[in-house]
């Protein structure tokens, strides 16, 4: 008799991951026709790089929109930066959230779309989105940013406007541009 309740309840627990994990994989595939930008991680070492490069001082604002798992903001928190970033698929906010707090970062992150937000007080804005939105994304931050606020974005460029740095970041190439 044990046994067969026993099979009931692992059964009954089967059935409600796979229906958790379902519906994260529909919401990432909704979430995905939304933003027509996949996932993808930013790659460890061009992340180091950026974050030298930039010589981020304890204060300044550095967001970090489409944040993905939120390495790029773990990493800007240890120079004392005050972190933020915008990601819309659950299932990678889930995941940003989970690294947060293992890591200890301060950084915050908000599942929103970023082109609906205030942005006007970054001090650095960091991306790695696709060719089909940075258009979109370039006129919302000519729009909202103050004057002199960076903008780093991984492996796709702006269209018009000219970068000030461009790393060679392989497999991709990193753009820095002031506004």
């Amino acid at each position: 008799m044990f046994i067969y309740y026993l099979a009931v309840v692992l059964s009954l627990i089967a059935i409600v991951v796979s229906l958790v994990f379902t519906f994260f994989v529909l919401w990432s595939i909704i979430t995905l026709f939304y933003t027509r930008v996949p996932w993808a991680p930013t790659p460890k070492d061009t992340i180091d790089r950026v974050i030298n490069e930039l010589g981020i001082k304890p204060g300044q604002k550095v967001y970090d929109l489409g944040c993905g798992d939120a390495r790029v903001l773990i990493k800007a928190d240890k120079t004392s930066a005050e972190t933020i970033g915008y990601e819309l698929s659950l299932s990678t906010y889930l995941r940003a959230k989970l690294r947060i707090w293992l890591s200890g970062a301060k950084t915050k992150i908000y599942r929103k779309n970023f082109l609906k937000v205030d942005l006007s007080d970054a001090d650095i804005i960091f991306c790695f989105l696709v060719t089909k939105v940075m258009p979109k994304v370039a006129v919302k931050l000519k729009e909202n940013l103050k004057h002199g606020t960076i903008v780093v974005s991984y492996a796709f460029d702006f269209p018009d406007w000219k970068p000030y740095k461009i790393l060679d970041t392989k497999p991709s190439k990193t753009y820095f541009y002031q506004i």
